[in-house]
């Protein structure tokens, strides 16, 4: 939830093209889902979570990656 709530405070128009999964698979930051306020075309790439059973217990060492490129510019 916090990085949809960031990208969505963001003012760009982001297209998740690498994410969690198809519409299907994910409930959010799925392939395809748009984000941002309004702004730029930029195509997205998100890991929420790498380590859940670290976060699940409480420890440090989980990890949440993006990427952000020009519309077209990330590979997928």
């Amino acid at each position: 939830d916090a990085m949809r709530q960031a990208f969505d405070s963001v003012r760009i128009s982001g297209t998740v093209v690498i994410g969690e999964g198809e519409i299907d698979e994910a409930p959010m930051l799925y392939i395809g889902e748009h984000v941002g306020a309004g702004g730029p075309e930029v195509d997205i790439a998100v890991d929420p979570i790498e380590g859940t059973n670290l976060i699940a217990k409480g420890q440090n060492g989980a990890i949440a990656v993006m990427a952000i490129a020009e519309k077209g510019g990330l590979l997928h």
